[in-house]
């Protein structure tokens, strides 16, 4: 995956102190479909508070640190480093009770929200892939890791990240995804304002006029109500 190249001194960094780590979610998801990398997400096996000693000479964004996460710039571009970590139930139809760190991937990949986005990379270009999520892209197909009713049940975030996805990569959900998309379409309702705005600019920064049209024709389709 050459488009990774300028960021594999940052694994390197991390690999240097003992941890492995991978690149993982979008960057790698939008190289397979042959797109433009618009952030760098890294995985890691590392502590937050490791991550943090180890970039400490970047500006750090820590608002998201609650969520073991930090975020950076580097060669212009926006990167996010996460621990690997597992997540307790979910409260609210949002956010997992607790969080804590793993030394493993898998147990990583677990918590992920769609197979196409729980692909990992080694700095070799190894990649690891516990759920198909590369030939789902083959195919474009839209999987959950977990079981549809509860990926989308636990999170609500998830129904409007799959139907952007969906109208992004012109994906086709699975049977148990679009059945679990319509039960659990009022619950989008229970978003905050900030949540849904959220993630209505990702759409707008990443999608073409009839992207952005198929992506309110399936909110439509699906009975979504923002």
């Amino acid at each position: 995956m050459k488009e990774l190249d300028p960021y594999k001194s940052l694994l390197k960094r991390i690999s240097n102190h003992g941890y492995s780590a991978y690149f993982v979610g979008g960057c790698v998801r939008d190289v397979l479909f042959g797109i433009d990398v618009k952030d760098v997400d890294i995985a890691t096996s590392a502590p937050i508070d490791i991550v943090i000693d180890i970039f400490s000479n970047k500006t750090l964004d820590t608002s998201a640190l609650v969520f073991h996460t930090i975020s950076f710039r580097h060669n212009r571009m926006p990167v996010t480093v996460t621990p690997f970590r597992k997540e307790g139930k979910y409260t609210k139809h949002r956010y997992p009770s607790s969080i804590s760190h793993t030394d493993s991937v898998e147990e990583d990949a677990k918590r992920r929200d769609f197979t196409i986005n729980a692909i990992y990379v080694d700095i070799d270009g190894k990649m690891i892939d516990f759920y198909n999520g590369k030939e789902h892209i083959k195919q474009r197909r839209l999987v959950s890791i977990k079981t549809a009713d509860r990926s989308m049940s636990e999170d609500a975030i998830r129904i409007l990240r799959a139907i952007r996805f969906m109208a992004l990569y012109d994906l086709t959900p699975d049977e148990s995804l679009a059945q679990a998309l319509k039960d659990h379409a009022s619950l989008v309702n229970r978003l905050s304002r900030h949540s849904l705005d959220s993630e209505l600019e990702k759409l707008k920064r990443s999608a073409t006029y009839q992207q952005q049209t198929r992506f309110y024709e399936l909110i439509v389709k699906y009975n979504i109500k923002m």
